[in-house]
This record gives structure tokens, C-alpha cells and sequence, in this order.
């Protein structure tokens, strides 16, 4: 593999819209009349955990495949065809509740690591951990003011109360879990949908942490949430997403969500009137 670097013509890859593609890490190969992708890691225990994913998943068949990794860079073939639109057919939300079904069959060997709290206290304080991504998105979009606090003091407090309470409920909730569906991480070929971002899968997430920002934003339409439950049961179990638990998964993801949008400059409205409605 190392012989494409050398050898090859290397560009920046991107989404065909404006969801995703924000590592950063990816780019396209061209190397006699042949393509390639190529995802340039920052470290190698991150290109070694993309090599460990790959092999975890292998047999479902919704990842591209993967072609080798040559120290912090991991190799994959490249898909024809399309990444996905916000307007698509049923089938393909079907499909894609297929894929994350696959994905959270996978159970982690340690308890998930929500962060909760931690998120929380940069949230209502103002004094955020800079993240990678969030950095990257800042610089792209040139934003250079400090990003400011989101939560009172009581808000925060009745937040973690929730919280605890919802975790003390349901316990261990770990699963591998698809983090961002969106329709630049997808692409679509010959009838087929892959899964094409890697980074979205994380196995420090609640159970269903995916499947609540799906049905939040991208999937927010009914007969779109019946297309992805269809393909979702077709391969794992829906009856956990109780009014209860929705609520639990909804907190995860919207406490990750406000914290993000507040560090990239975004609007945080919307998303801090949903997280409240859970405590009110």
C-alpha cells in the first residue's frame, strides 16, 4: 500500500453535500486508472482501532473493503456511485436502519463512557476541552470568538438529576453504536448502501444513541422512521426503545450536540429548547 502514496495523485475527499466530512483525514488515490481512499490518522492507535472496526465488521458487509494499513495510514476501495441526499427513497432508510441494527448487535468489552457530566460542566461554566473535530470546523469556518456558556446553574442541576436517575434505571447500556447518520457518511451503489465514515462507529455510546439523533434530524419524518425500524428489525431488536429509555438516549445525544454547536459557533437554541423539554 505504501507504493499509492508514492506513487499516486492525492487529494482531499469530501462529501458530495455539506453533511460530514469534517476530520479532515481523507482523501482519494489515483493510481493507474484506479481509485483508492486513504484515511491519514493523526496517531496510530486511531488507525489501528479503524483496522480492528473493519475486521469486527467485515462479515456484514457495509463497510468498503478494507485493503491494508501501512503505519498510520488505513486503505480502503474506493465506491462508485453516489453519497446519499437528504431526500431519498424508503428503501434506502430502510437499509440504513439495516446497517446500525448490524452494528449495535456488537457489545464492547467496557462499560460505555458517556461523558455526561464532564460535557455538562463546560456547558455551564464556558470552559469547554477542545476537541479535535470541533477545532477543525472553527477553523474552516473562521471563527475565532470564545465560545460561551449554555446552561445555568439549575439547569445543569436538574440535568445531571435526570441523568443519574435514567442511568441508575438502565444500567449498562453499552453497544457499538453508528454516532452520526447523516448522508455524507454514506454512499450508495448498484442498490447497496455503505456505511463510508468509519469514524461515525464508537463504542463508548449508550445503546440507541444513533438511532436518536437519526430520528431527530435526518429521520424526523414518520414514514422515514418506519423505513429504518423495518430494516433495524430485520437484524436486532427495537422493543428497547421504550418513551423512557428514548428519553435517556435523547439526553446523550442533545448534551453532545449543544456542546458541539456551542464550540463551532452554531445556533444552540433549538437543541437547548429539546434537552430542557426532557427535565420540564
Amino acid at each position: 500500500m505504501k507504493h499509492l502514496l508514492t506513487q499516486g495523485e492525492i487529494s482531499r475527499l469530501m462529501p458530495d453535500n455539506t453533511w460530514g466530512g469534517w476530520s479532515g483525514e481523507v482523501h482519494l488515490i489515483k493510481h493507474e486508472n484506479k481509485k483508492y481512499v486513504v484515511r491519514r490518522c493523526t496517531s496510530l492507535k486511531k488507525a489501528k482501532y479503524y483496522e480492528f472496526l473493519n475486521k469486527l465488521f467485515e462479515k456484514d458487509g457495509f463497510l468498503p473493503k478494507f485493503l491494508g494499513r501501512h503505519g498510520k495510514d488505513v486503505f480502503y476501495e474506493y465506491i462508485e456511485g453516489r453519497d446519499l441526499r437528504e431526500n431519498e427513497k424508503m428503501e434506502i432508510f430502510e437499509k440504513i436502519g439495516e446497517i446500525m441494527a448490524k452494528i449495535n448487535k456488537k457489545i464492547p468489552s467496557k462499560e460505555n463512557n458517556l461523558r455526561f457530566n464532564s460535557l455538562i460542566k463546560e456547558l455551564e461554566t464556558g470552559n469547554y476541552t477542545k476537541v479535535t473535530k470541533a477545532q477543525f470546523v472553527r477553523k474552516k469556518r473562521g471563527i475565532k470568538e470564545v465560545p460561551k456558556k449554555q446552561l445555568s446553574k439549575i439547569e445543569a442541576k436538574k440535568l445531571r438529576k435526570k441523568f443519574k436517575e435514567l442511568k441508575n434505571k438502565f444500567g449498562n447500556t453499552s453497544s457499538y453504536e453508528m454516532v452520526d447518520p447523516t448522508p455524507g457518511n454514506f454512499r450508495t451503489c448498484k442498490n447497496k448502501v455503505y456505511l463510508v465514515d468509519i469514524e461515525a462507529i464508537k463504542d463508548n455510546r449508550a445503546k440507541g444513541y444513533g438511532i436518536s439523533k437519526f430520528f431527530l434530524n435526518w429521520g424526523n419524518i414518520p414514514k422515514r422512521k418506519k423505513a429504518f425500524l423495518e430494516g433495524y428489525n430485520k437484524f436486532n431488536s427495537s422493543k428497547f426503545l421504550t418513551k423512557d429509555y428514548n428519553g435517556f438516549i435523547d439526553l446523550n445525544f442533545l448534551i453532545i450536540e449543544l456542546n458541539f454547536q456551542a464550540q463551532t459557533g452554531k445556533d444552540t437554541k433549538k437543541t437547548k429548547e429539546r434537552l430542557l423539554e426532557i427535565i420540564n
